[in-house]
């Protein structure tokens, strides 16, 4: 293959390659903004029966807090993904999020406030790890900015967590 087929052979393949790239990063973003979504979507559930069913002010506290913090992040990252043109996935629970919260909706009283404390440290871990790994993998500016500024509240909520328990 002489010199001129070689870089006719690049000039073609270069824009399949950044084509390439780009559906990954997009992939990866709506990846990343699903998966929060949905574990967002769960905390706020379980937490609104926390504040219906918790008979401790401090697990009420932290519930009221995680709903306002959820919906906060909720908004936010539609409106990132709005102005990337991509839609937002529904904000729906996964359906073992769903599970936990029915059976959360069937305890009371101590037994309800230690499931919760324990299902709301689980999903929080899960949380970590969905901002840890677009840290790791994403590219897109803003979503690390928030991806990052998530890891820190969901670090300090582990630590308010591990008191509750």
């Amino acid at each position: 293959m002489d010199r001129r087929q070689l870089f006719g052979l690049a000039a073609l393949t270069a824009p399949s390659l950044a084509f390439a790239q780009a559906r990954d990063a997009r992939d990866r973003e709506l990846q990343y903004v699903t998966e929060t979504l949905a574990a967002g979507a769960g905390a706020i559930d379980t937490s609104k029966l926390a504040l219906q069913k918790a008979g401790r002010d401090d697990i009420k506290r932290f519930a009221s807090f995680e709903i306002t913090e959820q919906e906060g992040l909720r908004d936010v990252l539609q409106s990132l993904s709005d102005r990337q043109h991509q839609n937002a996935p529904p904000t729906k629970p996964k359906v073992d999020t769903q599970l936990t919260a029915q059976n959360l909706a069937q305890a009371s009283g101590e037994s309800f406030e230690k499931a919760y404390v324990a299902e709301q440290i689980a999903s929080h871990r899960q949380m970590l790890q969905v901002q840890e790994r677009y840290l790791q993998n994403g590219q897109h500016q803003a979503f690390r900015a928030v991806a990052a500024l998530a890891r820190g509240h969901i670090r300090e909520h582990l630590a308010q967590l591990e008191r509750l328990g």
